[in-house]
């Protein structure tokens, strides 16, 4: 069992980045003071509870994860985003998160232009060329 709370800002920092959010970003979304945020992100305060739990409720992750780093997604409480992870997607989160945050956010653009290529599959349309050809890019 962790006692002390260590790495919060690196946490917040690696999931502000995934999630392309800079401070003020942060800020807005959770009405936390922009001294406050930088005394956060750069390890000067934990935060209290309050801005735990509006910065995991802004970042999308657990209040645990965000405090010890040890939470790991289940099929239970992503139920309620009627999200049902395979071995294979919780087996890609255990790896990735063995990497860096720059190798994190490759792989995440990797993911994000693979599934706007699909949804635009879906819709029917296609990539094209400034030619007319069809891009297989």
């Amino acid at each position: 069992m962790v006692e002390k709370f260590e790495g919060i800002n690196q946490r917040l920092t690696e999931k502000m980045n995934i999630l392309n959010l800079k401070q003020k970003d942060v800020c807005k979304i959770t009405n936390i003071s922009k001294n406050a945020m930088s005394n956060y992100v750069n390890g000067n305060r934990i935060p209290d509870t309050l801005a735990i739990y509006k910065l995991s409720k802004a970042l999308n992750v657990s209040i645990e994860w965000l405090l010890t780093g040890e939470a790991v997604p289940t099929n239970e409480n992503a139920s309620q985003h009627n999200y049902k992870f395979s071995a294979l997607d919780l087996e890609i989160l255990k790896l990735s998160h063995e990497l860096d945050v720059r190798d994190q956010k490759e792989i995440y653009d990797i993911i994000l232009l693979k599934h706007k290529r699909v949804q635009q599959e879906k819709r029917g349309l296609s990539l094209t060329s400034t030619n007319g050809n069809k891009d297989t890019g």
